[in-house]
């Protein structure tokens, strides 16, 4: 990929698909494309399903996604025809994306099965959702149709043939020219694509080139920055590098209404400079890789939306991974969730039996508290307006376990000039104690390990110079990492070698059980 990757005369960048090896023959368009075809065919009775079919598969032939492929070629054994299908987002129903189904198989292959997956490209979501809070200036931003934005070299293009119509009606051959919705390899092609014309550039916008890099998963650009100004300066030079290879970058939302106010109507999201002003009070909401970010308070929020599955087993697990919460604000009241969860697995509850009347009447009181989620706030910014410069930026990681869980919380304690004391939430864990029967000291270290992996991962992603200081309130914890002289057991001896490699010892301070907010991640809370 590194040695044939380019930009064509088009400006598109170009690249081969990562094939592990082409077969000699592999034509399946008689044995599974034509079948597929007849069957997608008796769909378009529906006449609404059929006018967004058509338009959809009309705009990528004519925006030069695919192309026609002549007579004389249409017999090469060398080729692949890849069945499609549409699907409808749940909250745009007039709007249909078509997918290329390349997991079809036919006498036992696929055409994922020839591609390989490729190194993970993609950047922590984790990161980019840490560092998003860092600025007072938040933004998010997409880029359009990115898969179809990286073409695919001449000599691979006929792995990706499908069938579709000409202007008469006639079923004719037509192959895409660009990464494929569905294909196994296309995510990490067209980040691979996207940094590749970072470097390819003139552009010497630095702030530009790092947000491309490090701040945007997939097709999502998420970041902060300082001032309007900045956010003016990196996102026009942003733009203009997408420009180079034909990509381009929109839905621009941010908190500030002096930047959006800066771009285009064709760049922002159009209602947004309205909704901004002080006089209207709707707030509009941007949902910012998962997460729902209220612009004109700069707090996320969370749906209350949410459907409550049955009274099974099933219903419950339904219910409770529905809630997407990636950082652990909610991290309490997931806890109380997954504890009735394990409550039903110890009983070995069939999946689809109701559920008795003890753990009924618990789950109707957890489900009750589902609507309070709207009422949860968290500040984007992990400093207030006007704090000034910092003088000091401490993480305090703090961890506590009991007999229906384990768990740990982070926080970011900011100083500035003027010895003024600021504390935001970074993140949090909570997880269910085991099963098997485990004694507490066991479970209180285990929340230690917790609290070691979280700092490490924040270290990592949040880009920040911070100093690190981590709390228990188990005593016997601080005595098994502060001894050098006895030997453990196994279990023991593992975590604390893990603890002690990932952070200093020296570090470890005891805390009251009575004002250890970590107590919240081992024993869970309700939302209000």
């Amino acid at each position: 990929m590194k040695e044939q990757v380019h930009q064509d005369s088009d400006g598109y960048i170009t690249m081969p698909l990562p094939i592990k090896c082409e077969p000699s023959k592999h034509n399946n368009l008689n044995s599974m494309a034509m079948n597929r075809f007849k069957l997608l065919q008796k769909k378009f009775t529906n006449p609404t399903f059929k006018e967004h079919y058509y338009a959809f598969m009309k705009d990528i032939i004519s925006q030069g996604d695919a192309e026609l492929v002549p007579e004389s070629e249409v017999e090469n054994p060398k080729s692949w025809y890849v069945p499609h299908f549409g699907v409808y987002h749940p909250k745009k129903p007039d709007k249909i994306r078509v997918v290329f189904d390349g997991s079809a198989k036919v006498v036992g292959m696929c055409l994922k099965d020839h591609l390989l997956l490729g190194p993970d490209q993609l950047n922590s979501l984790i990161g980019i959702l840490l560092r998003f809070r860092k600025e007072h200036v938040g933004l998010a931003c997409d880029i359009s149709h990115m898969f179809h934005q990286f073409r695919v070299v001449d000599r691979h293009r006929d792995f990706l043939r499908f069938l579709w119509f000409d202007s008469q009606g006639d079923i004719v051959v037509h192959r895409m020219k660009v990464h494929l919705f569905g294909a196994t390899s296309s995510p990490a092609c067209a980040t691979f694509g996207l940094r590749a014309l970072c470097n390819m550039g003139l552009n010497e916008n630095d702030s530009a080139k790092h947000f491309i890099k490090k701040d945007v998963y997939v097709d999502d650009g998420l970041t902060s920055v300082p001032d309007s100004e900045a956010a003016k300066a990196m996102v026009h030079g942003a733009i203009a590098i997408c420009k180079e290879g034909n990509l381009q970058l929109h839905k621009i939302s941010s908190n500030s209404a002096d930047f959006l106010q800066a771009l285009s109507e064709s760049e922002r999201n159009l209602q947004e400079i309205q909704l901004l002003k002080p006089d209207i009070t709707s707030q509009p909401l941007e949902r910012t890789l998962g997460l729902i970010w209220s612009l004109k308070t700069d707090n996320f929020q969370f749906s209350s939306d949410l459907k409550a599955g049955p009274s099974t087993r099933r219903g419950v697990l339904s219910t409770i991974a529905s809630i997407y919460d990636p950082l652990g604000y909610l991290s309490p009241f997931i806890l109380q969730g997954k504890n009735i969860l394990q409550d039903m697995c110890k009983m070995s509850a069939a999946w689809d039996s109701p559920l008795n009347d003890e753990i009924l009447t618990w789950w109707k009181d957890w489900k009750s508290s589902l609507p309070d989620l709207s009422t949860v706030n968290i500040s984007r910014c992990y400093k207030p307006a006007n704090f000034g410069a910092i003088k000091t930026a401490e993480i305090h990681h703090i961890c506590d376990a009991s007999t229906s869980g384990y768990g740990s919380v982070s926080y970011l304690r900011l100083v500035n000039a003027s010895d003024q004391v600021y504390c935001s939430l970074l993140m949090s864990k909570a997880r269910v104690a085991p099963l098997k029967p485990t004694t507490i000291p066991r479970l209180e270290l285990q929340a230690a390990v917790t609290a070691a992996q979280t700092a490490k991962l924040i270290k990592l992603k949040l880009d920040m110079e911070v100093s690190e200081v981590f709390w228990t309130d188990s005593q016997i914890v601080l005595g098994y990492l502060k001894n050098t002289s006895k030997k453990f057991h196994v279990y023991v001896t593992n975590r604390i070698q893990q603890i002690r490699e990932l952070t200093d010892v020296e570090g470890w301070f005891y805390i009251p059980t009575s004002i250890n907010p970590a107590d919240h991640a081992s024993r869970g809370l309700t939302v209000r």
